[in-house]
């Protein structure tokens, strides 16, 4: 043996058991003769086969035995106005499946969605041997000619004639809800807003709650006036008196 250096190797890594050539290996070590001294290599195979024996489970190794595969996950956008997406809607969403070809479904949007909101519908993706997946729904929200939403806020820009902001007065403005009057004080001033509380979005959400409608007002000045305006404005002119010349770049407290 201490000449052979083959033999000597194999000593040296595994004792009097790795030179024993009988097959019977004794005391039946992990060494040269295989797993629990069988006479034999054992192959990785023959070790997962032991283990799935032993435990009843299942191993993936190298595309052996694998858990069905559930259905795969569709993802489906659905366009919507400001207002369907304020108070909810149906929609019909359709897709094509690769192994069923065209489906549709008929979904039921919730009120309160904004763009980016993703729906979750169980169960209602591809078919698969464990199941089929799931359908999402993602929402995009159109802008709108009148609101401008701001979460569950919403804002309008309301137009003012001279008459109406210095004297004040009502006016019907345009809500969610349907048209509404609004007291608008005298001496309004462009920039100036009201908030019309719980005039907002509704939240179906976990933070339940309904947002508000800020009015702001924008006075618009006439480009061209007549002779009999000119005057009557030369005359509130001279009532009114001028502005003080430290006022005027003032800034505003």
């Amino acid at each position: 043996m201490l000449s052979d250096d083959d033999k000597r190797k194999v000593y040296d890594a595994y004792g009097h058991a790795g030179l024993d050539e009988s097959g019977g290996g004794g005391g039946g070590g992990f060494g040269a003769h295989g797993f629990g001294g069988q006479g034999r290599a054992m192959n990785p195979e023959d070790i997962f086969d032991m283990f799935e024996e032993a435990f009843g489970g299942r191993i993936n190794m190298g595309g052996r035995q694998r858990a069905p595969a559930r259905g795969r996950d569709v993802q489906v956008g659905v366009s919507l106005d400001l207002l369907e997406a304020v108070k909810g809607c149906k929609k019909t969403v359709q897709w094509r499946s690769p192994s069923e070809g065209p489906k549709s479904i008929e979904v039921t949007i919730p009120p309160g969605v904004d763009t980016g909101n993703n729906l979750r519908l169980g169960g209602q993706g591809e078919a698969g041997p464990a199941g089929p997946g799931n359908l999402y729904i993602h929402i995009q929200v159109a802008e709108h000619d009148v609101y401008e939403r701001d979460g569950m806020d919403v804002h309008v820009r309301v137009r003012l004639t001279l008459r109406e902001a210095l004297l004040g007065g009502k006016i019907f403005i345009p809500t969610l809800d349907g048209q509404v009057s609004l007291k608008v004080p005298p001496g309004t001033q462009t920039g100036d807003r009201r908030v019309m509380t719980g005039r907002g979005i509704m939240n179906t959400g976990l933070a339940k709650g309904q947002g508000h409608q800020y009015v702001h007002f924008q006075v618009v000045l006439p480009r061209n006036l007549s002779e009999r305006q000119k005057e009557l404005i030369e005359e509130f002119g001279e009532e009114e008196g001028e502005i003080a010349e430290e006022e005027r770049t003032r800034r505003p407290a």
